[in-house]
């Protein structure tokens, strides 16, 4: 008997997969200098990058066999006047007036049809400053930009998003 509670022990004290644990995902920066750091907030994956230049590309790859339920990227940058989200079967695009803030989404390049948030590609996003309240000043000193992937995005499975980003186009 006591050798049974002993391998039951044993069994019960095996490494099993917490919440705090990072996500199962891979990040590949293009650029030399740009950094980027995965973690968990609340039931949320989070992906923040920092740009250096201002112009990057991310490729987020999933290492294990479904993606996150939710993710959020974060990018560090002063202004977003182009962003594109890439996987195996959607391309949506966004951008952010310099002038008013506002947020113009679409898809498969097609900006004269607008996105809204009724439409399951929606991307919520959203500016902060530097302390992480909501802001709607440009351009962005020190704050980010997050974006909450659509669940329409991941719901296909392919193995990877493919993230391109421009702060501001250059004359």
């Amino acid at each position: 008997m006591r050798h049974i509670l002993l391998l039951l022990g044993i069994a019960f004290s095996l490494p099993v997969a917490h919440a705090d644990e990072p996500p199962a995902l891979r990040v590949t920066l293009k650029r030399d200098g740009d950094r980027a750091q995965l973690s968990l907030r609340e039931k949320q994956t989070v992906i923040s990058i920092r740009s250096a230049s201002g112009i990057g590309q991310a490729l987020v790859e999933r290492t294990s066999d479904r993606w996150p339920e939710s993710i959020v990227v974060r990018l560090h940058l002063n202004g977003l006047e182009q962003l594109a989200v890439r996987s195996d079967s959607v391309k949506l695009e966004a951008a952010i007036s310099t002038h008013d803030g506002t947020v113009r989404l679409w898809k498969e390049g097609d900006e004269t049809t607008p996105l809204d948030e009724t439409s399951p590609m929606w991307m919520d996003i959203r500016t902060f400053d530097s302390k992480g309240q909501p802001s709607s000043q440009f351009p962005l000193p020190d704050g980010y930009i997050e974006l909450q992937l659509p669940r329409s995005i991941t719901s296909e499975n392919s193995k990877s998003i493919k993230l391109n980003w421009v702060d501001f186009f250059r004359g």
